[in-house]
Parts: structure tokens; sequence; C-alpha cells
């Protein structure tokens, strides 16, 4: 599976995860690529960090900007 385009997240309204929440969001037997443009803003105060790997990419909730 190679990955591209844009991804945008969107959330429950009023729904924040606890930070540190782990998100699987896409599975594969073998993933390439990245999103181009990830909008993964929460609030002022968290974001979603988004990690890839062979065959996952997750994103993890973390504190900051």
């Amino acid at each position: 599976m190679s990955l591209a385009g844009k991804l945008i997240l969107k959330r429950k309204s009023g729904y924040v995860p606890p930070i540190g929440a782990v998100f699987k969001i896409v599975t594969g037997s073998a993933i390439a690529g990245q999103f181009a443009s990830p909008i993964l803003t929460i609030n002022l105060k968290e974001h979603f960090q988004i990690s890839y790997n062979a065959t996952t990419v997750t994103l993890t909730l973390v504190a900051g900007q």
C-alpha cells in the first residue's frame, strides 16, 4: 500500500482523547510513503503525532505544539 495525499482528521464534537492515546489508522502487509499534508491539530495545547512503520500508521495524542 502506498500512502499519499492529504490526511484530515475529524473528531466527534467535544471529544478530546487523553494524552498518550494511540490510534492505529492504517494497516497493511507493506506500507510505503507518507501523507503529504496531514492536519493533526486538536487545540492550542494538544496535537496528534503521526508514526509510520512497515505495516502500520498510528496517531498518538501529545501535548505541545
